[in-house]
Parts: structure tokens; sequence; C-alpha cells
């Protein structure tokens, strides 16, 4: 799984350090990818707005899957909740080591077709 992670956060938009803040285009869709504080040592919380052609998808299935891209850690999957209409979120753990973190956010539209979008991120302890 790590291996497929790797290869799609080859073409992902790269973020951090700090709070990351960043919208991925999906075809019609829009996703915007919210980490904070986005630090190794220190839970916070992670969100994703998921919208097309402007209007928030509500009703999906969002997920995300966290990996090391420093050095083979394994990787980890988060099931998001909807929040609040599109926005969809949770806490995120203590990952315990800083250095380049790949997330691959997996959304699932009621009704439509599943698409991915990756991220690469340089998360400090």
């Amino acid at each position: 799984m790590i291996a497929a992670l790797v290869s799609a956060i080859a073409l992902a938009t790269s973020v951090g350090p700090g709070p990351v803040n960043a919208s991925v285009p999906a075809g019609a869709y829009s996703v915007a990818f919210r980490l904070t504080p986005n630090l190794a040592s220190r839970t916070g919380s992670i969100s994703v707005s998921v919208t097309r052609r402007g209007r928030p998808v509500t009703g999906a299935r969002v997920r995300v899957t966290v990996g090391m891209l420093d050095m083979q850690m394994g990787s980890f999957t988060l099931p998001l909740r909807e929040r609040s209409a599109g926005t969809y979120g949770r806490m995120f753990p203590v990952v315990g080591m800083s250095g380049r973190w790949g997330f691959r956010v997996e959304v699932a539209p009621r009704g439509g077709r599943a698409f991915q979008v990756a991220l690469a991120d340089r998360m400090l302890g």
C-alpha cells in the first residue's frame, strides 16, 4: 500500500510545514484539505471539504490514508465523518516523527464515481 501512496504522491500538491489549508482540483470536484497544527508530536484536526461545481457534496464516504515518505513505517487510514454539509473531519493522531508524509484522500460521492487526490506534507516535530 505504501508503494501506491508514494507513486500517487509523485503528482501531488506539496504542503507544509505549518498548518495546511490547500485546495486540490479533481475534474468537476474540488477538495479543500486542512490539517492543524500539522505537528508530528501533537494531536490535531483534519478536515476535507468536497464541492462539485461549487456546491457541497453531502453524504460521501471520505477517508484519508497517511504514510511516511522518508522511510517504510507502514500506513494508516482514517475514515472521516461529515461534520457539516460537504465537510468531513476528525481528530488527527500523533505520528511521532517529523519528515515528509503522504496523504491520499479518497472520496466516494453518493451515486457518483470515487476519486482520489494526494498531498505531500512536510511535517515538523
